[in-house]
């Protein structure tokens, strides 16, 4: 299993994170969120409730949404 360090918001409340009082004023910092990959303002797994640290699969399956593809161009061929 992954370990997550850092957590972006996005990532956090989509999983059911509640921020903890304890961090209630945790500093954010920019870079790049362990569960999405995408730069965000981040703050460590720790200042959230409700939230594991070894479930970066479980929680990535809830945010991560599949890329989109092309649709294929058709042609019709018609015969007269």
């Amino acid at each position: 299993m992954s370990r997550i360090k850092h957590i972006c918001i996005r990532c956090a409340t989509a999983n059911g994170g509640v921020i903890s009082k304890e961090y209630l004023k945790s500093a954010l910092v920019l870079g790049e969120c362990d569960v999405c990959g995408e730069p965000a303002p981040l703050s460590i797994i720790h200042a959230w409730e409700n939230l594991n640290p070894y479930e970066k699969e479980a929680y990535q399956a809830k945010v991560l949404q599949p890329k989109r593809t092309r649709a294929k161009k058709t042609t019709e061929v018609e015969n007269a």
